[in-house]
């Protein structure tokens, strides 16, 4: 095993975001000689895609992973070894679970699980992957910055299907301290954990999953991540400076 020193990161963390949509606000944010173009990627390889983005006070590489839990596994493996960063965050939009999120309300994870995950048959807990932990935990110094900015802390669940009406009760009963739900977060949370770096997902609500959910609680995913966005920041900034 070598002794030398792990270089410096370029960047101060990796934003993964699951759509163009998410990705978009985060491109916005840049100052400075680089402007990202949506449409033209500073990297890809194969369907995932990479800006640079320096803002005011942070440098980012922001990743595009595609949705579903195998494609965020990929992109956060590869950003995190191409940079070698501290900082992994789930970012974007997100369904909200818990009576009480509204939409357009910004939650960061305290903990991540998987949502369909289901091994109780030998003994693990509901969303536990077997070898792995019950769930993965947010660093506890990144809730502070969020919340500060106005994110609501609490646990968010990934699941391979979609949470509708159908479906809501089922979960809720499962998984009754989460906020909020998405399609990726498990899995960066997953690999950050793997890699030993500080993970939360930021994610903004978007619609909600119920029986009352309808065409006037749904806000558009560039919206809502666009406070995302400003959610990240603050937390990147009080990263660095920690």
């Amino acid at each position: 095993m070598s002794t030398n020193p792990r270089p410096a990161s370029p960047v101060q963390a990796v934003v993964v975001c699951a759509m163009p949509s998410e990705v978009e606000p985060f491109l916005q944010l840049a100052e400075g000689g680089h402007q990202p173009d949506l449409e033209a990627p500073d990297l890809q390889f194969g369907r995932i895609k990479m800006w640079a983005v320096k803002t005011a006070s942070s440098s980012l590489l922001v990743v595009e992973s595609g949705i579903g839990l195998a494609n965020a596994a990929a992109a956060s493996t590869l950003a995190l070894h191409l940079t070698g960063a501290q900082l992994l965050l789930s970012a974007g939009s997100a369904g909200g679970l818990a009576a009480k999120i509204k939409v357009g309300d910004v939650v960061v994870s305290t903990a991540c699980r998987y949502g369909t995950a289901d091994a109780t048959a030998f003994g693990y807990e509901p969303g536990q992957i077997p070898g792995e932990p019950v769930l993965f935990e947010s660093a506890e110094s990144l809730l502070a910055p969020a919340k500060a900015a106005g994110a609501l802390p609490g646990e968010v669940i990934s699941a391979d299907v979609f949470v509708m009406s159908d479906n809501v009760a089922q979960f809720r009963e499962r998984f009754p301290q989460a906020l909020a739900t998405d399609m990726e977060s498990a899995a960066h949370a997953q690999i950050a954990h793997h890699f030993g770096v500080d993970f939360a997902s930021i994610r903004g609500i978007s619609d909600l999953c119920g029986p009352t959910a309808d065409q006037e609680n749904h806000m558009s995913a560039g919206i809502v991540s666009a406070a995302s966005a400003q959610v990240v920041l603050a937390v990147v900034d009080a990263h660095a400076k920690a």
